[in-house]
């Protein structure tokens, strides 16, 4: 009754966000500018997908690209997500790469806006991470 009598109505709402992201293996220190300080070995990021709507979606395609502190790309990513029911959550894994001991990187995320979507603010993300130089 209550939803009945509400001036906004019932509708459905598509909403996929990005609600975390971790390094594997686990960063072994955070520097004061929130840079994950990284292990020398191949390195993945374990990405968390919400459905935050009412309604299932389908083929939610994910970009990822790391790049270097000189602009340059290392690794780029595409992923197709089949299916995300409404209020559930899906953990992905980037490809694992190697990186440049003493060069900082971007891992950054994007989520494609899926058709009507209600809020795009959350379909972004981006961490950086290093490994410190020998010696």
């Amino acid at each position: 009754e209550k939803a009945k009598s509400s001036t906004g109505g019932l509708f459905l709402q598509k909403n996929l966000s990005i609600s975390g992201a971790e390094f594997k293996p686990a960063p072994i220190a955070s520097t004061e500018d929130d840079h994950s300080v990284l292990l020398n070995e191949k390195i993945e990021l374990q990405i968390v997908l919400t459905n935050e709507g009412n309604v299932d979606v389908y083929d939610a395609v994910i970009l990822i690209l790391v790049t270097d502190e000189y602009g340059d790309t290392i690794h780029e990513q595409q992923t197709k997500i089949d299916s995300i029911g409404p209020q559930e959550s899906k953990i992905f894994y980037s490809d694992a790469i190697n990186i440049e001991p003493g060069v900082l990187h971007e891992w950054f995320v994007k989520l494609e806006e899926v058709e009507k979507e209600e809020n795009l603010n959350d379909n972004l993300y981006s961490v950086f991470g290093f490994i410190p130089p020998e010696g």
